[in-house]
């Protein structure tokens, strides 16, 4: 007595594979010449953090930031002056 080993695979007619590619880009990004540079990407990482802190840790961040920020952009002249001065 015989045995036949019959695959399923041999029975059945080959399925032809399909790849399907998925963009997960945000649309507004592919129906755009929008592209995120480094510093708009600095800002998401400084937001998932301040998403982390108390209502209070963050507007003590947020100030802090924009204190460094200001005296980046406006260092000032005169460390004898007055910071209320803004005026050039």
């Amino acid at each position: 007595m015989g045995f036949h080993n019959h695959s399923s695979s041999a029975s059945l007619p080959s399925a032809k594979r399909r790849r399907i590619d998925i963009d997960f880009t945000p649309a507004f990004s592919r129906n755009s010449q929008y592209n995120e540079d480094e510093d708009e990407l600095f800002g998401k990482q400084l937001a998932a953090t301040l998403r982390r802190l108390s209502g209070r840790q963050k507007a003590y961040a947020k100030m802090q930031i924009q204190k460094v920020l200001l005296e980046i952009e406006y260092p000032e002249k005169d460390k004898n002056s007055s910071s209320d001065n803004f005026e050039e």
